[in-house]
């Protein structure tokens, strides 16, 4: 049926956001570009979260590694905040520009532009080997 259906593509966007930070951890430590990424991030913390009550995850980017998270970030410095799990999956699948989507308002950055770019960059990277 289409609730269903629905319901199965919200958990697939839902499993990708917490994929996500689990996956820029993995570039970030075990990729020889990655690393050289991660080093040049600058530190802090970037919450990915689908709508005010959807799914989010966070990474926190330190001195000694990233660190990924399931759920909120207590104060992230940095949040990409996607209008609807419709606009989730097209940044998943890397169907969508993310600076374009926030002109148009299907994507909010808050915060820390070179924070969510540096970790954009890790999820560009982890989108090579399981896109």
């Amino acid at each position: 049926s289409e609730l269903e259906d629905q319901a199965s593509f919200e958990l697939s966007v839902e499993l990708a956001v917490y994929a996500a930070a689990f996956l820029a951890k993995a570039v970030a430590d075990h990729d020889p570009v990655g690393q050289t990424m991660a080093r040049e991030c600058m530190t802090g913390t970037l919450e990915l979260r689908v709508g005010e009550d959807g799914p989010c995850s966070h990474v926190q980017m330190t001195p000694s590694g990233l660190l990924a998270q399931k759920g909120p970030a207590s104060d992230p410095e940095a949040v990409i905040k996607f209008r609807s799990y419709e606009m989730a999956y097209a940044f998943f699948k890397d169907k969508l520009d993310i600076l374009v989507s926030a002109v148009k308002g299907d994507i909010r950055l808050i915060g820390l532009v070179p924070l969510v770019e540096g970790v954009g960059h890790l999820l560009e990277r982890a989108n090579e080997y399981v896109g």
